[in-house]
Formats: structure tokens, C-alpha cells, sequence
């Protein structure tokens, strides 16, 4: 990609991010939530792909459509955990329920008719 202000040729990388970082307007205020803005990568940080130009010492961001929220990304990852449980609970049904006519039929010769 060539660079927009001076045409050279512009390196593809990306910016490390430990939080999530957001593009604010001059003068946005600051709340409890942090600062209004258009965030540039998920809650818990992440990278940030981009553009750096040595020559006029310019980097150029891709916004992302929509970074996902922090509510996003639990719901997600609880319902990836949801399913694993799930799966991991009918094959221990299963299992339990192949024991149980395993052990039924080792046992059905043994008892005195009369016993049961």
C-alpha cells in the first residue's frame, strides 16, 4: 500500500494491545466506562492491524465493523463451555448406562432363581 500524503511505500504490522484501545474526539470526557470513542479492538485488548510509513512517520488504522464487547465474549465463551458440558454429560450417561447392562448381563446366570 502506498501512503496516502506521500506516496512511498507503507509497511503492513500491527500494534500490541494489552487493553482496548479507542479512538476519542478532542475533548471527549472521560466517564466511569472509560472515554466514548470507536474502539479499535475487542475489551481485553488484542492487535490492532495497520499501515507505518517510514518515510513521513505515519500509521494508518483499520476500524474494525464492530470490536466485541466484553458481554460479547463471555456470552460466547459461557455458551463454547455450555456445550462442552453437555457433550461431556451424554458421553458419562452413556458410558454409565453401558456399565449397568454390562454388569445386568455378567450377573443374570448367577442368582437363585428362587431369590429374586
Amino acid at each position: 500500500m502506498n501512503c496516502p500524503f506521500c506516496s512511498e511505500e507503507m509497511r503492513e504490522g500491527f500494534i500490541p494491545a494489552g487493553n482496548q484501545l479507542k479512538w476519542a474526539e478532542s475533548g471527549a470526557e472521560e466517564t466511569l466506562w472509560g472515554t466514548e470513542g470507536v474502539p479499535l479492538n475487542g475489551f481485553f485488548g488484542g492487535e490492532i492491524k495497520g499501515f507505518f510509513c517510514p518515510g513521513c512517520r505515519r500509521i494508518i488504522l483499520s476500524v474494525p465493523e464492530k470490536a466485541e464487547s466484553m458481554g460479547e465474549k463471555l456470552r460466547r465463551k459461557l455458551g463454547a463451555a455450555a456445550q462442552k458440558a453437555d457433550v461431556a454429560q451424554k458421553q458419562w450417561e452413556d458410558r454409565r448406562a453401558e456399565e449397568k447392562e454390562r454388569k445386568r448381563k455378567k450377573n443374570f446366570g448367577q442368582k437363585d432363581p428362587w431369590e429374586m
